[in-house]
């Protein structure tokens, strides 16, 4: 059985939807709202959105989606990191993240491409492996737990 989604979820990922469906390139929504998506119990703090270099830039046009300097850390990168307050948990925009490999920054791009719908919207996540090995690289404890519960359903 999978768990409802929260109202502030539900609205967000909604909003997400909308505002995606000007991009050109493949999109998929990561993290622990892809989780929830899945059908895990979570309650994520924020949406995290990988997308095209392309379609993060067409995003930095509207006047609520404002480019950060953040994610240029030990673990992750990313050529652009926009966020979008409006919606009521921020959406995190990362378009070319990174991830720190064994020897070298490596790509986060998912190989699947899944669609899901919240109400009327049509989102895509990574299918649930993939998630998972997503996760993994990540590597960060709360990660590694988000990928155990998906594993479990």
């Amino acid at each position: 059985m999978t768990e409802p989604l929260a109202q502030n979820l539900r609205q967000t990922l909604e909003m997400v939807a909308e505002r995606m469906t000007a991009a050109k390139d493949p999109w998929w929504i990561i993290g622990s709202s892809a989780v929830a998506l899945h059908g895990c119990p979570v309650s994520p703090a924020d949406v995290d959105v990988l997308l095209s270099v392309r379609d993060a830039r067409a995003l930095l046009n509207y006047g609520d989606v404002a480019e950060k300097s953040r994610i240029n850390d030990a673990l992750f990168t990313s050529e652009i990191y926009a966020e979008w307050a409006g919606p009521p948990l921020t959406v995190e925009f990362m378009a070319g993240l990174r991830v720190r490999g064994p020897s070298a920054w490596e790509i986060v791009l998912p190989v699947s491409r899944e669609e899901c719908r919240v109400g009327s919207a049509i989102l895509y996540v990574p299918g649930s492996v993939d998630l998972r090995s997503i996760l993994h690289r990540f590597g960060r404890e709360k990660d590694i737990q988000k990928a155990a519960l998906l594993a479990a359903i």
